[in-house]
């Protein structure tokens, strides 16, 4: 999730954020990879939503496109986005009750384009700030 979250930093998250409302594209969240089953140790991730169900997304010359538009995402920095991995993605229908999840840092991330859409029951939390992190980034709100 570079250049917004790095390794080690510590993210407040509320795990009630979606009692009341539905996972929204921008939000950051934290969710359990989809095939992992229940019984398996499931180890938590943390994402960028970019589509919701119903929503079509596409990736193509690097940029994201979200119902025919271009997304703006102010989040990724250029030199995330070398490889053929992040260039272009085929058009694709979000399912009802799922969410396309995307890292920030895009040619080290693994997300929906390798694992395919996640279970909006599989969405555990939304981060808020970050705690604690490196270069003076403690108590960021995250965007």
């Amino acid at each position: 999730m570079q250049p917004l979250l790095y390794p080690g930093d510590y993210v407040s998250v509320s795990n009630t954020a979606y009692l009341d409302e539905l996972p929204q594209r921008n939000d950051v969240v934290v969710f359990y990879k989809p095939g992992t089953k229940r019984s398996d140790p499931r180890i938590p991730y943390i994402k960028r939503i970019v589509a919701i169900a119903g929503d079509t997304v596409e990736i193509i010359n690097a940029r994201v496109i979200v119902n025919d538009k271009k997304i703006e995402e102010s989040y990724v920095l250029d030199e995330n986005i070398k490889s053929s991995y992040s260039l272009k993605m085929r058009m694709t229908t979000i399912p009802e009750n799922h969410v396309f999840v995307l890292g920030d840092n895009r040619d080290n991330s693994s997300d929906s384009r390798m694992y395919g859409t996640v279970l909006k029951d599989d969405v555990i939390a939304k981060a808020s700030s970050i705690l604690y992190g490196i270069n003076e980034r403690s108590g960021k709100e995250i965007k």
